[in-house]
């Protein structure tokens, strides 16, 4: 399984996955960005499903739901030193 984008990892060792776990988890990868986060509209849509599971008194907004300022910083950081996998 590799990542879309700049990372790329390889496939684990001697893990027996099932096809359908396999493609649960093909789908969630594919819904980060190249940089490691989620859109909006992923995060917006996550929080729904959350909502109506929990059934929260107030609503949760994305910043406390999702904070990606350490994969941003990080992408940053990699992209200003020109590193390439």
């Amino acid at each position: 399984m590799s990542m879309p984008g700049r990372f790329s990892l390889p496939p684990p060792r001697n893990l027996a996955l099932s096809p359908k776990v396999n493609a649960n988890i093909d789908d969630l990868v594919g819904s980060f960005t190249q940089t490691g986060t989620v859109d909006e509209k992923t995060q917006r849509n996550d929080i729904e499903v959350i909502r109506q599971i929990l059934k929260p008194q107030e609503t949760i907004p994305i910043h406390r739901a999702y904070d990606f300022r350490f994969a941003r910083e990080a992408d940053r950081q990699l992209t200003q030193s020109g590193w390439r996998p």
